[in-house]
């Protein structure tokens, strides 16, 4: 198939896709986290029925590259926010927590069974466990936000769930960040530092140029000039990170913690990029899933293996932890650690920049195991998670009678109809 057809797809599922998994998705259209665009791009893909070949898909690496930075800035910029609440420094250092103990279990198994199975040792090793740990940890805020106002549940709990899974964002993208140093890329500036000097200075571009942008979109009320400024410094921070072989989605990410601090119209600036976070996400999930290419060696497929179960007994282990609070004590432990399972486009973002940064076995295996995170969890999560909340009292009884609410426009509407009694002319 020809890239210019290629292309033309991707804008009309990004224009149609966004608004199909946007508030639709809650509504009962389309899976929560978008996983079915995972599964359309694997079935179109290289691999099963080949419309997009390989040297098609390498024509786009440079939009790729790009849709992966720019997703980096949504996250960024609205990190540490639940809706209109800031999560409390507590919760933060909570979910920064038990990602990292998710990071390290997952990493750990990966490591010993790749060291055992595989031929892999030294950086090798080091880049195929830590990244599949980096796609292993997330728990997506969209599946959350899916189940919390589908259902309508409110409480401790669900509170608690949705800060956790919006303050572990940072820990796969920190990882991000640590892969890229660790194997210099043939292509970029080499940079005769150590490589904890150039992780560092990841985090110091990415608030350098978050910085600039804050000041720029601050003195510029205009909203078109707002989005050139945005655009410019997403560009500026991308460029600079993959010619000098860092990882752009963390400075990207940095970048948009940063402005979104410094920003005295940071509500105004979120709420603008937030309308092309859908737009780029669908498209994204898609390629990613045209890239998905299922270890050839029995070897990394148990490694694969090895870090979904590893990603299980760790989210059960963290809903464990979760509990042992009085403000979470009826929840179900087990239902409640199936459903932090969800991964939805960070987990894709980690497996595709590590397939295109380590191409051969080792990305494919980490992207491979991306996908399975993915898609095992998009079928599994929700349900779970619904079940936790309902057990703990916290999801309406009204919510099973009418598990797909009607929109607020559509109530209005009918409202306004006359009504007709029988039996009267």
């Amino acid at each position: 198939m020809s890239p210019v057809v290629v292309l033309m797809g991707l804008l009309v599922l990004a224009y149609f896709g966004s608004m199909l998994v946007g508030g639709r998705a809650i509504r009962g259209f389309g899976l929560p986290s978008g996983t079915e665009f995972v599964l359309l791009g694997i079935f179109v893909g290289p691999h099963f029925m080949g419309f997009v070949t390989r040297s098609g898909l390498a024509s786009f690496e440079p939009l790729v590259a790009f849709a992966l930075t720019w997703l980096g800035l949504t996250i960024g910029l609205h990190y540490g926010v639940v809706g209109d609440r800031r999560i409390s420094k507590k919760r933060l250092l909570a979910g920064l927590g038990l990602a990292t103990l998710t990071l390290a279990i997952t990493g750990g198994v990966t490591a010993a069974v790749a060291f055992v199975v595989t031929p892999y040792r030294g950086n090798q090793l080091a880049v195929l466990a830590l990244g599949c740990a980096a796609a292993s940890t997330e728990t997506t805020r969209h599946a959350v936000r899916w189940v919390t106002e589908r259902y309508g549940a409110s409480g401790p709990l669900s509170q608690l769930v949705a800060d956790v899974s919006e303050a572990d964002d940072a820990i796969p993208i920190g990882a991000l960040a640590i892969l890229a140093v660790l194997v210099p890329q043939s292509d970029a500036v080499v940079l005769p530092l150590p490589a904890w000097v150039l992780g560092l200075g990841t985090v110091a571009a990415g608030g350098v140029i978050g910085a600039t942008c804050a000041a720029l979109v601050d003195i510029e009320p205009r909203t078109s000039q707002r989005w050139g400024i945005v655009l410019g410094s997403l560009l500026l921070a991308g460029g600079i990170s993959l010619r000098l072989g860092l990882s752009a989605v963390t400075t990207a990410f940095v970048m948009g913690i940063v402005a979104s601090a410094l920003a005295s119209t940071r509500a105004v600036l979120a709420r603008m990029v937030a309308t092309s976070e859908r737009a780029v996400m669908l498209p994204s999930l898609f390629l990613a899933g045209a890239y998905v290419s299922w270890p050839s060696s029995p070897a990394l497929v148990g490694v694969v293996a090895a870090g979904f179960i590893a990603r299980v007994l760790a989210k059960l282990f963290m809903a464990r932890l979760l509990t042992r609070g009085e403000e979470a004590e009826r929840a179900p432990r087990v239902s409640l650690g199936l459903g932090l399972l969800p991964a939805g486009v960070l987990t894709m973002t980690v497996g595709l920049a590590c397939a295109l940064r380590f191409p051969g076995p080792v990305g494919d295996t980490i992207l491979a195991l991306a996908a399975v995170n993915a898609a095992v969890g998009e079928v599994i999560g929700p349900a779970m998670l619904r079940r936790a909340m309902k057990l703990a009292g916290e999801i309406p009884v009204s919510a099973a009678m009418t598990p797909l609410p009607v929109p607020s426009r559509v109530r209005a509407q009918a409202a306004r109809r006359p009504r007709v009694l029988r039996g009267r002319p």
